[in-house]
Order: structure tokens, then C-alpha cells, then sequence
């Protein structure tokens, strides 16, 4: 479904004249029922305080230090890495993953 099949599906609920889509108006017909639909829409739309993200990835120190045990083992067992050269290398992969974020 288009964008402007949506609008037209709002305009229709709240009984205002539905939106032409734009390839079927003219330059300045559709803009007066774009404006006149916005204008409705901001009167009736309940506004949304914006929210800065505390961590914008979701993931707090314990999820960290997980995928860093998780990924030291599994270079250790399965890369066949000492212990110590595993952690190493684990630490610097969630370094930089975490960087990347």
C-alpha cells in the first residue's frame, strides 16, 4: 500500500476530502488537500515528547561482559587459542564491536 493510499484511508475516517495521488494532479490541486489534511492531522495527532536513548544498542555491562566470555571460549575451544591469547583477542573483538555502536 502507498503512503498516499494511507492518507486517503485517514482522510476519509476523519471525513475530510481524500488525497489525489500525485500522479493523477496537478501541480497546485493536490497541494491545497495536502495542506488543509496536514493542518486536520496536527490539530487531532497527539504530539510525541522526543526521548534520548540512555544506549542507543540496548545492551548494558553484564550483555558485554557475556558476549566477551562467549566469545573467548569459543576461541579457545573451537579456534584452539590458549586461554590468555583467547581473552586477548575476545577483548579486542568486543572492543571494537562496542566502538562500533
Amino acid at each position: 500500500m502507498k503512503a498516499y493510499d494511507l492518507l486517503d484511508a485517514l482522510a476519509r475516517k476523519i471525513g475530510v476530502t481524500p488525497v489525489t495521488p500525485p500522479h493523477h494532479r496537478g501541480v497546485t490541486g493536490g497541494v491545497t488537500r495536502n495542506k488543509k489534511l496536514n493542518q486536520l492531522l496536527r490539530k487531532r495527532a497527539t504530539p510525541v515528547t522526543p526521548v534520548t536513548p540512555q544506549n542507543d544498542n540496548g545492551w548494558d555491562e553484564n550483555d558485554w561482559q557475556m558476549a566477551f566470555e562467549e566469545r573467548a571460549a569459543i576461541l579457545e575451544y573451537d579456534g584452539g587459542h590458549s586461554r590468555q591469547e583467547a581473552e586477548r583477542l575476545a577483548r579486542e573483538e568486543i572492543n571494537n564491536t562496542r566502538a562500533s555502536y
